[in-house]
């Protein structure tokens, strides 16, 4: 099963305190913030380059540890 992490950060996103659909939105379209997202979300370093491979397989609501992801 390909994984997508997507759907999962958005809904990490929105979970934060004031942060809403127009900043999802933004987050988005800024492949930095997508990636401190990520990075955050994973409870990573924030930096602004992607987590690491092994990492991204990494099912961000169950933990859960998939063989492929959608990048």
């Amino acid at each position: 099963m390909t994984y997508n992490p997507t759907p999962h950060l958005r809904q990490h996103y929105l979970s934060l305190p004031g942060k809403t659909e127009a900043g999802w939105k933004n987050v988005m379209r800024d492949p930095y913030k997508f990636n401190r997202l990520w990075r955050h979300a994973l409870r990573l370093e924030l930096r602004d380059d992607p987590p690491p491979i092994d990492l991204r397989r990494i099912d961000l609501e169950t933990g859960e540890l998939h063989q492929e992801f959608m990048p």
